[in-house]
């Protein structure tokens, strides 16, 4: 376990005092206090287990159906989901507060699933047969073969070593 009860205590210490501060960069500053930690452990950790106001029951299949239809709703070109508005929006409908962990372990275990099922991830194991490098490797570029350049080297005079100089 990354965190003991000593730094949960400490960080949630801090958080309620700097919640009532209002200041910008909370979890900066605790990692000030706890150096062990980066400020970005510090959030992830605040965020997806010790908030006291997250909800550790499991999602219901109402949260699930409007997680599905809000992503694809609202899911960016390239594919991206905003999930901080996700979570948000979730929180103000059914007045629940989910991790982040838990929406997105969600969703892209319903995804893997559906890939799976519908065989989109295609029908070849490409690892399976590590004797065609073709399968594995068609995304890449060709490697370099060996380089062509040999440095040349002139010397004024031959190389002598003289240790005991």
């Amino acid at each position: 376990m990354l965190f003991d009860k000593v730094s949960n205590q400490i960080i949630l210490d801090c958080m309620c005092f700097l919640e009532k501060s209002n200041v910008r960069n909370k979890y900066e500053r605790i990692s000030k206090v706890l150096p062990q930690y980066s400020s970005r452990q510090i959030r992830h950790h605040y965020k997806n287990v010790l908030n006291f106001r997250l909800n550790k029951d499991g999602l219901s299949n109402d949260e699930k159906e409007f997680i599905v239809q809000w992503v694809e709703q609202y899911q960016g070109p390239n594919g991206t989901i905003h999930w901080k508005d996700l979570i948000l929006v979730m929180e103000l409908r059914f007045d629940k507060l989910h991790s982040e962990n838990k929406i997105k372990n969600f969703w892209y275990r319903r995804k893997l699933r559906l890939e799976r099922d519908s065989g989109i991830r295609g029908s070849v194991d490409h690892f399976s047969n590590p004797t065609n490098p073709t399968i594995i490797y068609n995304h890449f570029l060709p490697l370099p073969i060996e380089p062509k350049f040999q440095p040349i080297i002139h010397f004024k005079h031959p190389y002598k070593m003289n240790p005991f100089i």
